[in-house]
C-alpha cells in the first residue's frame, strides 16, 4: 500500500508492506461550504448570542479587524471581502478600517505572505498593521487580572475603536482550542501578558511539569484559557467570526456572533469532528505535521508531534514528517537543550519563563520518552540537538520490523481521544 503524507507544500509517498499491521488515523469531514459569502451573511444577520452585525456599528465608527498571521489559516480571502463589503454598506469607508495582524510573538510577515493570505486587492485598498508585542508606544497597560497577569493590549484594539475578531478554531495543545480570545492574547497582547498567560501551563506538582487541564479540547479548568478569557472580558470585541477549515484549507463551518458564545459553539463542533478515537497504543507511529503552514518550522511542528505521541506506547518509535522550511522558528529555542535533564529545563523555566522554553521542555520529554525520527529540511545537527534522529530517507526507516503501526497523515489537524486504551505486548 502507498500512503501520501503532506510535507510543506508538497507530499512524500511511502510504501507500506502489505503484511504490516497498520491502521490509518484519519476522518472524513464535511465538504467545503457551497457559498461562504451566503453562509457568512446569514450568520451575521442571525448571530450566536449577539445582536445582528448591522446593529452594532455606525457610519462614524473606526473598525479594527484582528486577523491571524501566516501560521494560522482562516480562509481570509473568502471571509474578508464579505466583511468589508458589509461595513461599506453601513457607511463605514475603507479609510475607517484597519486590519491588525495578530502576530503575538511571531515574526513580521512579508508582503508576499500578506498578499497570499488576504489577497492583493484587500492589501492594496486597506491599511494593514502588524502587531509588535514589544512596542511601548503601541500597547497600553490596563491593569492586572486576579491571577496577577498584566493586561497589555495594542491600543488599536481598545475603545473607541470597535473590534471584529476573524480567525479559525482548532484544537490547541495547551490552551484547549485556538481561536476566540486568543486573537487578543497572545494575538495583540504585550510581551509581558503573553509570558504571564503561557506560564500558567507550568505545575511543579505535576509529574510531567504541566497543568493537567492544559490539554487540547479542555476549556473549563484550563488556567491558560481562563486567563485569556479574563483579559478578553476587559476589552471585549464587538463581533467574532471564526471558521473551521478542512486539512486542505476549505471552510467547512463558520461561527459568528458574541466573542465567547459563538467561539464555544465552534469548539463543540471541532470536538465532534476533529477527534479520532483509539483503543490501543501503537509500537510505532508514522505522522506528518500537516503540511504548510503547520510544519513551516520546528516550533510550529511540535503541535502535531504532541498529538502523534499520544498514540504511542512508552518507548515506542515515531517517524515524524515536517518540512520546516523556515528552520527552527526562533534563535532562542535550541539553547534550552543545553540543559542535561528535563528537571533542569523545568527549573530554568521557573526562574525565567519563555514561551520557546516551554515548547523546548515539551519536545524534550518526547525525545526522551520515545524513539523519535524526524524527516525534515533541518540540518542533522539540529535534529540531534533536540534528542531526535534525522530520517532523510523515511522509506529506508520502514524496512525494519515495527510491530503495530498507526499512520496519521495530518497529525496537526486531528487529536486522538483515548477510550479504554490498552498497551498490547506485540
Amino acid at each position: 500500500m502507498n500512503i501520501m503524507l503532506p510535507y510543506g507544500k508538497s507530499e512524500i509517498t511511502l510504501k507500506i508492506a502489505d503484511e504490516t499491521s497498520v491502521r490509518i488515523l484519519n476522518k472524513e469531514l464535511a465538504p467545503p461550504l457551497a457559498s461562504v459569502s451566503e453562509t457568512l451573511r446569514a450568520a451575521m444577520s442571525n448571530p450566536i448570542g449577539s445582536p445582528p452585525f448591522h446593529n452594532l456599528f455606525r457610519e462614524t465608527d473606526r473598525v479594527v479587524i484582528l486577523i491571524p498571521d501566516v501560521t494560522r489559516k482562516a480562509g481570509l480571502r473568502q471571509v474578508l471581502p464579505v466583511l468589508l463589503t458589509e461595513l461599506e454598506k453601513l457607511g463605514i469607508s475603507r479609510y475607517q478600517v484597519v486590519l491588525l495582524v495578530a502576530l503575538g510573538m511571531h515574526r513580521l510577515m512579508s508582503r508576499d505572505e500578506l498578499t497570499s493570505m488576504i489577497g492583493k486587492e484587500t492589501l492594496d485598498r486597506h491599511q494593514v498593521i502588524q502587531h509588535d508585542c514589544h512596542s511601548i508606544a503601541d500597547n497600553a497597560h490596563l491593569g492586572v487580572t486576579e491571577r496577577g497577569s498584566p493586561i497589555v493590549i495594542n491600543r488599536l484594539a481598545l475603545p473607541p475603536n470597535k473590534v471584529v475578531v476573524v480567525g479559525s478554531i482548532t484544537h490547541h495543545y495547551f490552551s484547549g482550542f485556538g481561536g476566540g480570545a486568543k486573537m487578543l492574547c497572545p494575538g495583540v497582547a504585550g510581551f509581558d501578558s503573553i509570558l504571564a498567560t503561557h506560564r500558567l501551563t507550568l505545575d511543579p506538582n505535576s509529574p510531567d511539569y504541566f497543568h493537567t487541564c492544559c490539554k487540547p479540547g479542555i476549556l473549563d479548568g484550563n488556567p491558560v484559557r481562563e486567563e485569556i478569557e479574563r483579559i478578553g472580558e476587559q476589552v471585549p470585541p464587538a463581533f467574532l467570526i471564526n471558521t473551521v477549515l478542512s486539512p486542505e484549507g476549505g471552510i467547512i463551518a463558520l461561527f459568528a456572533g458574541h466573542w465567547q458564545k459563538a467561539f464555544r459553539q465552534g469548539c463543540r463542533y471541532v470536538s465532534r469532528h476533529f477527534e479520532i478515537p483509539i483503543d490501543r497504543r501503537a509500537d510505532c507511529v508514522i505522522a506528518a505535521g500537516g503540511g504548510f503552514p503547520k510544519d513551516m518550522n520546528l516550533i510550529q511542528s511540535h503541535k502535531g508531534m504532541e498529538y502523534a505521541t499520544n498514540a504511542l506506547k512508552p518507548g515506542g518509535s515515531l517517524l515524524y514528517l515536517a518540512e520546516c522550511r523556515d528552520g527552527v522558528g526562533s534563535e532562542t529555542f535550541l539553547p534550552w537543550f543545553e540543559a542535561e535533564t528535563c528537571e533542569e529545563m523545568f527549573d530554568n523555566l521557573l526562574k525565567k519563563y519563555t514561551v520557546n522554553g516551554h515548547t523546548a521542555l515539551s519536545m524534550r520529554r518526547k525525545t526522551l520518552g520515545f524513539n523519535v525520527h524526524i524527516c525534515s529540511e533541518l540540518s542533522p545537527g539540529t535534529v540531534e540537538k533536540i534528542g531526535a534522529k534525522p530520517a532523510k530517507n523515511p522509506q529506508i526507516w520502514l524496512n525494519y520490523p515495527r510491530g503495530f503501526i498507526y499512520i496519521i497523515p495530518r497529525s496537526g489537524n486531528f487529536t486522538l481521544k483515548q477510550s479504554g486504551v490498552i498497551d498490547d505486548i506485540m
